[in-house]
């Protein structure tokens, strides 16, 4: 395979790439396309990307603690901005003087952060998850994602949710079931939001050279 040289430029419908050796045609398998990711999220790096990051309930299990604390890890060393939503208080709400979920879904409906994250796995994160994919649909941004954890045993027991907001985040987001989270579902998750930042710079980018 040849070696990817440069990224010249990335704009939102062509990459123009430089290719080392005397033979220039790329043929787009599954392996350049996986260097050719890697590339551009490398030169997005150091680009501002914020995340709403709603955790796990204080009396989860054990494990639901670790891969939240891995991801955080992980999430860090990539250079995303994390604020904390829920009872972490992030957004550095005061209940004396404003509604902590009035504030959340203004946090996602005026576009502060670029995606969300939720792990949902009882009535208040459900809540939670309702109100801020609701958030989402009043906003102009259609770059924002959503990323949901659930609990799925017990999601199945509330239809109503499962019907509502995780349909939705299916629509235009991700679901990462909770149960089969790993090290390397936590990547997964990272990965994800890599290519939403480099998409994120790379659509501003396009729209900058079409003005």
């Amino acid at each position: 395979m040849q070696d990817l040289d440069t990224v010249a430029t990335a704009g939102r419908d062509a990459l123009s790439l430089g290719v080392k050796g005397d033979n220039n045609s790329i043929i787009f398998n599954s392996i350049v396309m996986d260097d050719l990711r890697s590339v551009l999220q490398d030169e997005f790096s150091d680009k501002k990307y914020t995340v709403l990051l709603c955790g796990p309930r204080q009396n989860d299990n054990e494990n639901t603690k670790k891969i939240f604390e891995l991801l955080v890890s992980e999430l860090e060393k990539q250079k995303i901005d994390l604020v904390l939503g829920g009872n972490e208080a992030g957004l550095g709400i005061d209940p004396d003087e404003a509604y902590p979920h009035v504030e959340e879904a203004n946090y996602v409906r005026n576009s502060k952060c670029n995606s969300v994250i939720v792990f949902a796995s009882d009535c208040t994160t459900y809540s939670q998850l309702s109100l801020l994919t609701y958030a989402k649909t009043l906003t102009l941004n259609d770059s924002i994602d959503i990323v949901v954890v659930p609990n799925v045993s017990v999601l199945e027991e509330h239809p109503y949710i499962l019907t509502g907001p995780f349909k939705m985040v299916d629509n235009f987001g991700k679901v990462f079931e909770l149960s089969k989270l790993n090290k390397e579902g936590v990547d997964d998750i990272v990965d994800r939001i890599k290519n939403r930042r480099m998409l994120f710079y790379q659509q501003r980018r396009g729209r900058k050279r079409a003005e």
